[in-house]
């Protein structure tokens, strides 16, 4: 009985609690728990701003909700290039730490 408290108090902790575009607190999770290096995300970071307005906010500003957010087509496709190149980064270096895990 005391392992399904834990595995649902795990399973809140990370489909709840964790912010995963906060880079800085995510990386030391990956750290801790994998042992695995963790990509550089300041590019990512850098574009958070501009991801949050598309996703969330259909464009406008999360500063003041009356001003638009130029974004273009470009800037999606970059977006979507840093985000791959993030990932791609991670799954390499969680396979190099852990090679027995399956692809």
């Amino acid at each position: 009985m005391k392992s399904l408290k834990l595995k649902k108090k795990v399973h809140h902790f990370f489909f709840n609690g964790v912010v995963y575009h906060q880079f800085d607190r995510v990386k030391k999770i990956f750290i801790k728990l994998l042992g695995i290096e963790f990509p550089d995300a300041t590019e990512l970071s850098k574009l958070l701003h501009k991801r949050n307005n598309i996703v969330h906010r259909f464009s406008f500003s999360n500063i003041d909700r009356m001003t638009m957010i130029e974004i273009t087509m470009k800037d999606i496709v970059y977006l979507i290039e840093q985000s791959n190149y993030f990932v791609n980064n991670l799954i390499n270096n969680l396979k190099k730490a852990h090679p027995n895990i399956p692809s």
